[in-house]
């Protein structure tokens, strides 16, 4: 039987139902949760929270970890985690234009190993820069 979502803006329901497939990625232990086995009518549901400006977070989860170091987490309720990546959707295209080129923290086709690997190009193109700005005698 196929799910009917009766959600005002059936383009937000397509779009949550996204950001929901974008949230269990790499997280096995989700898909046995209550909201994975009625999705469809949890995400129909948002979607009208959100369209009738009712959508208010619920409280996240704190708990420790300790496995490889001890720390604090705040996990976030799923449905929260969703209207995350909704807003993250929304909100990119918008800073993605005024970041600097280099700037690599969450961004899609950036992180470290980008970061390390433009920096070592950096270095190696202005090596002679670098090289004379070393050997300078201090000011006595």
């Amino acid at each position: 039987m196929e799910f009917k979502y009766q959600s005002p803006d059936p383009h937000l329901y397509k779009k949550l139902l996204a950001c929901y497939e974008r949230c269990l990625k790499n997280k096995r232990h989700l898909k046995k949760t209550r909201f994975h086995l009625h999705h469809e009518s949890m995400i129909n549901q948002l979607a009208i929270d959100i369209y009738n400006n009712t959508y208010s977070p619920v409280k996240s989860s704190i708990f420790v970890v300790l496995n490889p170091k001890p720390r604090e987490v705040i996990a976030s309720d799923l449905r929260d985690r969703i209207v995350h990546h909704y807003i993250y959707d929304y909100m990119e295209k918008y800073w993605e234009r005024r970041f600097v080129a280099n700037t690599y923290a969450c961004r899609p086709g950036k992180g470290p190993l980008k970061a390390t690997i433009d920096l070592r190009n950096f270095i190696k193109a202005h090596k002679c820069s670098y090289l004379s700005l070393s050997r300078k005698p201090l000011a006595s």
